[in-house]
């Protein structure tokens, strides 16, 4: 027992002495330097422009043309973004917005990506807030891009804008007029620009020449409103086959603003800005600034501190909406914390009658809820009774002295007067004025005269709108009405109408069948054009409204327009295109249809138009003015699921081709359309 914990004492013992040895150091293994591998090079990616611009100043529009003969369908990038795809020779693709910035634009053939080898590569810089024409066209054995910033500064009453563009090679210096009169432009060269040209809205004949003969003349309706830019292009080994591109596009017209301030005087001096274009600088109470010209289009009015910076906050903002001609006076009033304002509109058209003014009368004094003048002394025959901040009224009467005498009843009884004032004026004859009554105890009532000349004068032209009635209810009669009056009595089906003249308004559009009838609520906007399609069935009637582009057409080329008409959700087309091997015509365009499975597409068709969507219609595309047949094709299928064959296309000839979605089952019907360039009235 004793030699057991012996030996156990000893083993402690040892176990204890090894715990206190320092522990043995670890031999190092060396460790070779890190080599420098080197990175390889990186080839940037192209940047995807930023679309969505943070706010509208951002944004640049931009618009395609396709001016390259023999060069195939083309898709358009801006870095890797595809601004036109698919364009084809004199087509001008529709306008998009992307953000302003620094690009690099590449052209491709149509159908390969951006990482394929272009066939043209050019910087481009885009401001915002500016439109822009991109131009594709020959140079040489390669293409060339020409840029052009489209002029959209505000037209006057009555008044286009035309700008032309020399984009055929080979083709000497051109004079640009108007049949019948002293060229607008003389030796345009290639790839020259001209400047834009204010012109009177009226349909022309434009006439292009190179050393006096005569290349091109075309008809051209230039409406109030609008620009149009013209593209000469061609092939360079056939200097006489020549041809225009023309496009319309909206631009503002011009109406004249000016400012009075009846602000508190605690509000200071302000400065007013109509967008970010300043309108009115350092105004104080009474004062007024000059007529100045703004766009007559959609805006914002915004009231800052004087010297303060476009983009700071506003001490007041509203929206305003002039009319094109509009002479307009805005008048703001009250503290700088709670700023309101009112708007007059001058409607004269024309200038006072010899030997009579007017006066235009508003109350910004908040402590006269209503005041009125009883007792006149002096030409104004008509009592005066107005309430605060009410809408600006006028009296047009003779000249001469008057004597006011202003009052506003008390809250408490008839007998009981809040305020009252005496006021003498003398008002010239052939003047008009603007009386403001501020209840101010040094300015009581602020006069201004108001111009008589300044007022642009207005188009000699109506303020219509044009509309063009289609029916494609197969063996259907459409009857078509604004407001309960018929305009177009029983349409065939299948058919369609002239162009039909209607002032701008508001109305109640109607269509009815033998068997039904519906209504709908339409907006028709001066000088602009409409096709109202009746789709359906004859008991289920239905409409579509589209409003047209400009559908200008080229003297020497057929002009299609293919329109998809259905329910939404349904199906998008392609139409596809070749001229006709056998040159037989079809008279009446009667269409054949796959039965089954789309069939497959034939060797040479070229697609015109790429998922035309349900309620669209395409842009123009020219085509050769000779007989062609056409393709429907189904693109989820990547099939032909209807062909139209025999269809005689003529030089200068508007068409349009209508395909309509059954509402019923999947059955579809095709029919080929006339549409009128112009009214008959015009």
């Amino acid at each position: 027992m004793r030699n057991r914990l012996q030996f156990l004492l000893i083993i402690t013992v040892i176990s204890l002495l090894a715990a206190c040895a320092p522990a043995p150091v670890p031999t190092q293994t060396p460790v070779p330097p890190p080599s420098v591998t080197p990175m390889p090079t990186l080839t940037p990616t192209p940047e995807v422009p930023r679309t969505v611009a943070l706010t509208p100043g951002e944004l640049a529009s931009v618009r395609l043309v396709h001016a390259v003969p023999d060069a195939g369908m083309l898709d358009v990038y801006a870095e890797q973004l595809a601004i036109a795809t698919q364009i084809d020779y004199t087509q001008a693709a529709e306008a998009g917005q992307i953000a302003a910035g620094d690009y690099t634009l590449r052209v491709f053939p149509a159908g390969t990506t951006p990482d394929d080898e272009p066939l043209l590569e050019a910087p481009l810089t885009l401001e915002g807030k500016e439109s822009y024409t991109l131009i594709i066209s020959p140079s040489g054995d390669g293409l060339r891009l020409v840029t052009h910033n489209d002029d959209l500064s505000p037209l006057a009453s009555g008044r286009s804008r035309m700008v032309f563009i020399h984009a055929a090679a080979g083709t000497p210096a051109v004079s640009v007029g108007f049949a019948g009169s002293v060229p607008l432009l003389t030796d345009l060269n290639f790839e020259q620009v001209s400047p834009a040209i204010t012109l009177e809205s009226e349909r022309q004949t434009l006439e292009i020449r190179s050393s006096g003969a005569l290349l091109i003349d075309d008809t051209l309706q230039l409406r109030e409103g609008r620009g149009y830019t013209i593209i000469l292009t061609g092939a360079p080994q056939n200097t006489g086959n020549v041809q225009l591109i023309t496009f319309e596009y909206a631009i503002p017209g011009e109406a004249r603003a000016r400012v009075i301030s009846g602000l508190d005087a605690d509000a200071g001096a302000v400065d007013v800005y109509i967008g970010d274009t300043l309108l009115a600088q350092s105004l104080v109470f009474g004062s007024a600034s000059d007529l100045v010209t703004i766009p007559a289009e959609a805006g914002s009015l915004h009231v800052r501190t004087s010297g303060a910076a476009p983009g700071d906050t506003p001490l007041y903002s509203i929206s305003v909406a002039p009319n094109n001609g509009d002479q307009i006076t805005y008048l703001i009033t009250g503290e700088a914390n709670n700023i309101q304002m009112l708007t007059h509109v001058d409607n004269a058209l024309t200038t006072l009658p010899e030997g009579r003014m007017s006066v235009t009368f508003v109350n910004l004094y908040a402590g006269a809820e209503r005041l009125s003048s009883y007792s006149l002394d002096g030409p104004l025959s008509e009592n005066i009774d107005m309430r605060y901040a009410d809408s600006p009224f006028t009296i047009i009467d003779d000249p001469g002295t008057q004597i006011f005498f202003w009052q506003s009843p008390a809250e408490g009884g008839r007998r009981e007067v809040a305020y009252r004032l005496e006021d003498t004026r003398t008002f010239e004859a052939n003047t008009r004025y603007l009386y403001i009554i501020t209840g101010r105890e040094d300015a009581p009532v602020l006069m201004f005269e108001l111009p008589l000349t300044e007022r642009a004068t207005r188009s000699a032209l109506p303020d219509v709108a044009e509309l063009r009635f289609v029916n494609t209810i197969p063996d259907t009669r459409a009857t078509f009405a604004l407001d309960d009056e018929p305009l177009l009595e029983q349409l065939p089906g299948g058919s369609s109408s002239d162009l039909v003249s209607v002032p701008q308004a508001t109305y109640n559009l109607t269509v009815s069948t033998g068997s039904a009838t519906l209504t709908e609520s339409v907006t028709l906007s001066s000088f602009n054009r409409y096709s109202i399609y009746a789709y359906g069935t004859d008991f289920d009637v239905r409409l579509l409204i589209i409003e047209d582009d400009s559908f200008i057409t080229n003297s020497n080329q057929g002009n299609l327009r293919f329109v998809n008409i259905g329910q939404q959700g349904e199906a998008a087309f392609d139409l596809g295109s070749v001229v006709s091997p056998t040159g037989n015509l079809n008279p009446d365009a009667a269409p054949s249809y796959a039965e089954g499975e789309p069939q497959s597409i034939p060797f040479g068709v070229q697609r015109l138009y790429r998922n035309t969507a349900v309620g669209t219609a395409s842009l123009v595309a020219r085509l050769e003015p000779v007989v062609h047949d056409f393709y429907f094709i189904d693109p989820a299928r990547d099939g032909v699921v209807a062909t139209l064959q025999g269809i005689d296309i003529q030089a200068g000839q508007a068409i349009e081709i209508v395909i309509v979605q059954s509402i019923e089952d999947e059955r579809f019907n095709i029919f080929v359309l006339p549409y009128p360039t112009f009214s008959d009235n015009e």
